[in-house]
Formats: C-alpha cells, sequence, structure tokens
C-alpha cells in the first residue's frame, strides 16, 4: 500500500510534493501568462512581531529571516526550488 499524506484543515496540511506548489523564478510568487500578478508561495508566512526587514519565514523549508539575514521579507526566494524561468515571458 502506498504511503499516502491525511488530509488535514487549514494550514497542518501535509503535501507530497512541495516542488509542484513552489512557484517559478526567483521570487516567493507567479504570473499567470496576461501578467496578472497571483498564487504566492503558500509556505510564506511573516512574523508580526519582527522588524519588517527580519520577520520572513519560509515553513517548508524552516527558513528565517531573523536568523540567517534574509531576503523572504521582501519575498525573494531562499529555498533555490523552481529557479528557472521563462525568459520569453519577462521580455
Amino acid at each position: 500500500m502506498a504511503n499516502r499524506s491525511k488530509k488535514l484543515r487549514g494550514k497542518r496540511r501535509r503535501m507530497k510534493n512541495l516542488e509542484a506548489h513552489i512557484p517559478k523564478g526567483h521570487y516567493c510568487y507567479g504570473y499567470r501568462e496576461d501578467g496578472e500578478w497571483v498564487h504566492p508561495c503558500p509556505f510564506l508566512r511573516f512574523n508580526k512581531h519582527q522588524h519588517h526587514q527580519s520577520n520572513g519565514i519560509c515553513e517548508a523549508f524552516k527558513l528565517r529571516d531573523d536568523l540567517n539575514g534574509g531576503l523572504l521579507w521582501d519575498w525573494v526566494k531562499e529555498c533555490n526550488v523552481n529557479d528557472e524561468y521563462d525568459e520569453d515571458f519577462y521580455k
């Protein structure tokens, strides 16, 4: 029998393939083909009790701005997953 993930409600969902849910590109959000901004990364969170430049949290890979001085607060991806993007789309 295959190992299946349980369906849980809310933020505590377990996902089988994390990479499939992370947007392509260098940022924690993706664009539709018509240029509209959509689908932010479902794992990006912000700690409201921290300074605005050190409050980003990536729940999927346990990365935090306050620990490693990252750029998650500015929606810049630090997990290096799906970093490739279509160059023709941005021209």
